[in-house]
């Protein structure tokens, strides 16, 4: 199961991706993937949705993770929508991130794993999102900063409290280093969400951290 923002919302229910690359490393597992993203959602949301049913953006009623009684529960960031907060509002952050996993914790038996989702490009962020048009350049690059900052308050929140993580924010900034384009990991129809190769470098990113925590064998989860 899947809990996170708009990021994780628009990976489509069954995560297409992330489920070609599960059955690609363990081929004789079956898996079933709950698509709990939600757009425009903040991590108390994320928090509140664990043990309440909810209306997804369709309008469809959704079971909350308690009685879905996932194996693996990966809660992604919420840092893109978290970052309309200010830099003093950090701790808050931190605080609603640390009780979101508790309470994973406590109404679960999954493994959890920490998901920090891909940066965003500042060079056109937002650029083609009907909100954003005739928006200042600056503006729209001072909003991608403040994504940064939460998406790397969200790494230090995950290192101090030593969970599992699956970085994508790291992965794809060291690609982009090396020479690819960010372009590429960006759906070119807003301007801020992955794109199909995004979501491609997301799920490695989280398949490879599934490995190397040994949350699955074949035919089960640890």
């Amino acid at each position: 199961a899947l809990l996170g923002d708009g990021m994780t919302e628009r990976w489509g229910p069954s995560c297409p991706q992330l489920l070609a690359e599960l059955q690609r490393l363990y081929s004789r597992t079956e898996f079933e993937i709950e698509n709990h993203g939600l757009a425009g959602t903040r991590a108390g949301y994320g928090l509140w949705r664990v043990s309440h049913d909810y209306k997804d953006t369709s309008g469809e009623y959704r079971p909350c993770l308690s009685y879905g009684d996932p194996d693996i529960v990966i809660i992604e960031s919420f840092a893109y929508t978290n970052c309309t907060d200010d830099v003093e509002s950090l701790a808050d952050y931190r605080d609603v991130l640390r009780t979101l996993w508790d309470e994973v914790e406590r109404t679960t038996a999954a493994k959890i794993l920490f998901h920090i989702t891909i940066p965003p490009d500042r060079e056109r962020f937002l650029e083609s999102l009907n909100n954003f048009y005739f928006t200042p350049k600056a503006t729209r690059q001072r909003l991608a900063d403040r994504v940064t900052l939460y998406l790397e308050e969200a790494m230090r929140i995950a290192a101090d409290e030593e969970w599992p993580i699956a970085d994508a924010f790291s992965d794809v900034q060291k690609r982009v280093a090396g020479g690819d384009k960010i372009r590429r990991y960006i759906n070119q129809s807003d301007n801020m969400h992955p794109s199909v190769y995004g979501y491609e470098a997301i799920a490695r990113v989280i398949v490879r951290a599934i490995d190397d925590n040994r949350m699955i064998v074949e035919g089960k989860a640890l």
